[in-house]
């Protein structure tokens, strides 16, 4: 089972909701990985393992940032 795509709509879906100054230059950053992602998930085995690694860390690090955003108001609460 692929998480990839759903975790890719959840960040879109919560980018929504947190206020960052480059909400939609993030959410166009989202968007363009999702494409590389499939296009290269598309190649089989002939697809690039590195970019595929590349793109999941940098997804994690945008989740990183979204958690730490919303953390941020609760934890000061």
């Amino acid at each position: 089972m692929d998480l990839i795509g759903p975790l890719l709509d959840l960040l879109v879906q919560v980018g929504k909701f947190v206020n960052f100054h480059n909400a939609n230059a993030v959410k166009d950053r989202i968007m363009d990985l999702r494409v590389m992602y499939d296009q290269e998930m598309a190649k089989g085995e002939n697809r690039d393992d590195a970019l595929v690694y590349s793109i999941r860390a940098e997804l994690r690090h945008i989740c990183q940032l979204y958690c730490a955003h919303l953390e941020g108001p609760a934890a000061k609460g």
